[in-house]
Formats: structure tokens, C-alpha cells, sequence
């Protein structure tokens, strides 16, 4: 059940947002604008003035396209994701539930190998040479189920290395205002909000839970799992935060941030979208939780 679309649309001012005929229509101030549906990736409605039509949610719904909804504060704060997203979901449901414990630990063990080799590599093309090479060490170090905290040790040297000593990544995790979340983090946030949403679609689109994770278990995250997965991609969006300056998060570095999805990388020897590379990764991912065989793919800038 995945979309073949290629449009991200960002609903900035107050509209209307309704269906008719295959095409999203979307009316506000500025007239009546009307897009192929088929063609649409994902909405981000920016605006909490906006509204939508049941009907037009449903049939973005059988599309699977991403509906993501944003506060007073522009900070995306929710979703609307399909209830089954593949014919056996209750098959892959049960599978996920009985997912074994070493299985598990051996997953979470590769995707922090991952997420800190990533880290590293972007601390090497920023020039922070001590630091890439420091992270590489705590990746040689990972143990199953990261039972020694290697993520945490490697975090703490990387967002020093490229934010500075001065940079607290806690702050913008305590708070749900994207302008009280302080330099950087605010973009980090909407950023990590965008990546969150596409591994929710996808893992939907596969037949399991998003509640279920590995390693997230929070009783009131509804994305348990997408939070694991995403891990090894968190870095592309730090990349582009910093690439882009986005000290502050304005209207370009939005639309910087929602287009990253279209960002290419490469990913079992293919050059691919992340959009597409997203859903071959997580199958890899699943072949491994489901069987013990296989190899959890990685990817390329």
C-alpha cells in the first residue's frame, strides 16, 4: 500500500482542503488550487486555521499519503496514518509481538553501529577529525541491545563537535515549542518530526505496529518502533541543518527540511530516494527480526 507520489505540499496560510475526482483541492485566500492526488507524497497543514473534509482524509488515507498536522507554534504534533497498511496485518502483528528478545537486542545493537558510523562520517566531512575518529572507537565498542550506553557516549561527543560546548540537546527535547527549543534545535526537532513521519508510513504500509519498538517503549509514544528504525537517518537531517545554517528555524528552512525525503542515497548498491530507500531498509530489518537471517542494509550519501 505505498503512494507513487512525488509533490510534498506544506499548507502555510488558512484553506479549505477537499476531494473531488481525484484531485486535491485546496481553497484559501489566495484562490482555488487544485493538485493531482495520485501525484501527492505528503501534506504537511502548517496552519491550525486550515481545515479538511472526512472525505478527502479517506481518500488520502487509501493513497497512503502523509497528512501531518501542525500547532499554533508550526511544531508537528500529530498524524493520520491508515489502521492496515497491508493485507496481513494481523499475521505480522502476532509475528512482532513474539519477535525474540536476542533478536531484538542483536537489531538495536546493528542500528546503533549504524547511527554512530553516520555520525561520524558527518564529523569527518565537517573537518572535526578527533571526534569522527572518537566515535569510530564507541562504534567498535557496541554491544547487544547497546547495553553499555555507546549511543549516549557518542552523542555527547558529536553534538559537542558540530553545535558546540555550549549546545544542549536536552532543551529542545524538554519542550513542545519549536521557539523555545533554542539554536538549532528547533530545526532539529521539525526535521526529526518530518523522518519520524515517513519510517511511520512505511512501517504501517508493512503490516506492523508503530507502538511495538525494540528498544522505545514509552507507554504514551505512539511511534515506538519508527523511533528505532530512524535512528542511522537522524544524521542526514543534522546535515542539512547544518549545511543550511538553520540557526533558526524560518519558512525556507521548513520546506528545506519537509523536501528531505526526496534526498537521494544509496542503499543495496541502487541510487535511491530516501522515500524509497526507507521501505528497503525496513524490510531488511524485518527479515532479520523475523528470522535471524539476512543483513540490516545500510546507506550512502
Amino acid at each position: 500500500m505505498a503512494t507513487s507520489g512525488f509533490r510534498e505540499l506544506i499548507i502555510a496560510s488558512k484553506a479549505l482542503l477537499t476531494y473531488s475526482n481525484n484531485w486535491l483541492v485546496v481553497r484559501s485566500h489566495e484562490g482555488t488550487k487544485k493538485v493531482f492526488l495520485d501525484e501527492v507524497e505528503v501534506v504537511i497543514i502548517e496552519n491550525p486555521a486550515s481545515s479538511i473534509t472526512a472525505y478527502c482524509a479517506v481518500e488520502m488515507a487509501k493513497r497512503n499519503i502523509k497528512l501531518v498536522f501542525c500547532d499554533e507554534k508550526h511544531n508537528p504534533v500529530s498524524e493520520a496514518l491508515p489502521l492496515y497498511g497491508s493485507y496481513d496485518c494481523a499475521a505480522k502483528l502476532k509475528a512482532q509481538t513474539q519477535w525474540e528478545e536476542s533478536r531484538k537486542a542483536a537489531v538495536w545493537q546493528a542500528i546503533i553501529c549504524q547511527k554512530i558510523s553516520h555520525q561520524a562520517a558527518l564529523l569527518a566531512e565537517l573537518g572535526c577529525d578527533q571526534a569522527s575518529a572518537a566515535l569510530q572507537a564507541e562504534c567498535q565498542n557496541v554491544m547487544p541491545d547497546d547495553s553499555t550506553n555507546r549511543e549516549g557516549m557518542a552523542a555527547r561527543i558529536y553534538f559537542n563537535a558540530i553545535f558546540g560546548l555550549d549546545f544542549n540537546r536536552q532543551r529542545g527535547l524538554a519542550t513542545e515549542d519549536l521557539e523555545e527549543a533554542g539554536l538549532y534545535n528547533a530545526a532539529l526537532n521539525y526535521g526529526y518530526a518530518i523522518l519520524t513521519s515517513l519510517f511511520n508510513r512505511y512501517v504501517v504500509a508493512a503490516g506492523y505496529s508503530t507502538q511495538l519498538g525494540i528498544f522505545h517503549r514509552g507507554a504514551e509514544n505512539q511511534f515506538n518502533l519508527s523511533c528505532d528504525l530512524m535512528e542511522p537517518y537522524r544524521s542526514i537531517v543534522d546535515r542539512e541543518v547544518l549545511l543550511g545554517d538553520m540557526a533558526t528555524l524560518d519558512a525556507a528552512a521548513k520546506y528545506r527540511l519537509a523536501n528531505l525525503i526526496f534526498a537521494e542515497v544509496t542503499i543495496d548498491g541502487t541510487r535511491q530516494t530516501l522515500d524509497n530507500a526507507v521501505p528497503i531498509y525496513l524490510r531488511s530489518v524485518f527479515d532479520v527480526l523475523g528470522s535471524n537471517t539476512g543483513t540490516i542494509l545500510d546507506y550512502e550519501l
